[in-house]
């Protein structure tokens, strides 16, 4: 599993209410609420793309840490 996306889902785990992390393959991982896959995060290369609600949202890995990536991403599945 990428480095990044094992980081990053640590900080996930455990953290997002109701939803869990599930491992999709070695660079990407899957939120998901019940049986409905409600966000995708994907390790593509320089860049973590994460589709949620049919967008896609693009950040780059060098300045968006795993852990400032998580804390975004905990702050929104908690108000969902």
């Amino acid at each position: 599993m990428s480095e990044y996306i094992t980081e990053l889902k640590k900080k996930l785990s455990g953290n997002i209410g109701e939803y869990e992390v599930v491992d999709k393959d070695s660079k990407t991982i899957h939120v998901v609420r019940g049986r409905n896959t409600v966000a995708t995060i994907k390790d593509a290369g320089d860049v973590i793309v994460i589709t949620l609600q049919g967008k896609e949202y693009r950040y780059d890995k060098w300045y968006s840490k795993p852990e400032h990536l998580a804390t975004t991403l905990v702050n929104y599945f908690k108000s969902k």
